[in-house]
């Protein structure tokens, strides 16, 4: 994110945008051309009904200009069906079609007696607004802007040419007349025409904007989902996603369970290290599963250590059961692995766990550049203090007296009173419970 808070767009976006955007203007305009067509074509039936049946008189014009204006739209559609509807293309095959309606009135004044006036107050004029919006359809503000002064100029000029023959009509009505008769009316509805462009192309600025902001944002959770997918429960990745769109951290009351391997780094010294690694691989794929299926989340992998938290990103009933419960289940794994690894002729693992239950704070945490969700606080380090403890004692899952209290009474019958220890960094002793 950039110091002003907006993404920070790569030309890769960017030109994946545009590559999208003109695919969806040219399906656009093709899908509007057709229908266009077709109204035109519905239109000038009409017209022809008007003039051969109901008596219809002085129509050819507004006929010969549906026509063309039909003609046009299927041009429009030929175009995008080529897949050529971007860059001056789209100025070259909108802005002429901004100005259909002012061509029509101005070629009307050399053929109707009443010259401009004849239609200008009719619903062509209309047609002007729509083909402005139409043009924010394509999410380029210049050429929105571009269309509205060439509608709504074109408007200001056939309406001047008008006025001569609107200032010669007897109107009884004051106001009507003042209506059809003041340059400075006619010019302020041309300027109203004008105006509706920046208007539609600030819309189609802003959508736009809003849609590129859309795709960097889906680049960014599939760039965060490929690369920590594999590495970080699905509860953390979602929640680094979430954090990075400004969602603060939370202070939360959860057991927090840390798993580490004895005597690692001396076996790690004299194994190979691509035994090495299937065999932690494996060791991590029975731990993690263990911990999953009792609803904990793993935070991240400290070399061959494991912190998990119970609560918190995943609601669970009682997270001390739940903590404890994945604690055997990860020791009776690994007693199976450890009975397989020795019919390879492989040195056994073991491996001590401790729990604790505390407040923590849980949040993304880190630089501009680089952000990892963790937890943190006394309620974590109490736990990492406790599996230390493990290498003193036969048991090999230690627990604190706050998780010891929150179990219920049947897995209190499982755990061994060890004492009151003096841990590490704190300056109160600690009650301790084994299983």
């Amino acid at each position: 994110m950039s110091g002003e808070g907006r993404p920070e767009f790569t030309a890769g976006d960017a030109r994946t945008f545009e590559y999208y955007l003109d695919q969806e203007t040219n399906r656009a305009v093709r899908k509007g051309g057709v229908y266009s067509a077709i109204l035109g074509t519905v239109g000038a039936l009409s017209i022809v009904f008007m003039i051969e049946v109901a008596g219809g008189r002085g129509l050819e014009g507004p006929l010969v200009f549906t026509l063309f204006a039909t003609a046009y739209s299927f041009l429009l559609y030929l175009i995008a069906r080529a897949d050529r509807m971007r860059g001056v293309v789209l100025y070259l095959a909108f802005l002429p079609f901004a100005a259909l309606p002012s061509l029509f009135f101005i070629g009307t004044h050399f053929y109707y007696p009443a010259g401009a006036a004849t239609f200008i107050t009719g619903p062509f004029s209309y047609l002007n607004f729509h083909l402005v919006i139409m043009t924010g359809f394509i999410f380029n503000m210049r050429l929105s802007v571009l269309a509205g002064l060439v509608a709504g100029g074109g408007f200001m000029i056939a309406s001047l040419l008008a006025l001569p023959e609107f200032q010669r009509l007897g109107v009884g009505d004051a106001l009507l007349h003042q209506e059809l008769t003041f340059p400075s009316i006619w010019i302020i509805k041309g300027l109203m025409i004008v105006g509706s462009g920046p208007v539609v192309g600030l819309l189609s600025s802003t959508t736009r904007r809003l849609l590129l902001r859309i795709l960097h944002e889906e680049r960014e959770k599939e760039s965060v989902s490929r690369l920590f997918g594999q590495f970080v429960s699905p509860e953390v990745k979602d929640r680094v996603l979430a954090d990075r769109a400004g969602v603060i951290g939370d202070r939360k009351r959860v057991v927090i369970l840390f798993s580490d391997i004895r005597g690692f780094t001396a076996y790690s010294e004299s194994a190979e290290p691509t035994e090495l690694v299937t065999r932690l691989n494996r060791y991590f794929d029975r731990m993690v599963d263990a911990i999953h299926r009792q609803g904990g989340t793993v935070d991240k992998f400290i070399g061959d250590a494991i912190m998990a938290v119970f609560g918190g990103l995943v609601e669970i009933a009682n997270p001390a059961e739940a903590a404890l419960k994945a604690a055997m289940e990860m020791r009776e794994s690994l007693e199976a692995l450890n009975a397989g690894w020795v019919e390879e002729g492989l040195v056994p693992m073991h491996a001590g766990i401790g729990l604790h239950l505390g407040e923590v704070l849980m949040g993304t945490i880190g630089s501009e550049h680089r952000k990892d969700f963790t937890v943190i606080g006394d309620a974590v380090n109490t736990a990492a203090r406790i599996e230390s403890q493990t290498r003193e004692h036969p048991e090999s899952i230690l627990y604190s007296g706050a998780v010891h209290v929150a179990l219920t009474p049947e897995l209190r019958n499982h755990g061994r009173y060890i004492g009151e220890l003096t841990l590490k960094g704190k300056s109160r002793p600690v009650a301790v419970y084994g299983v």
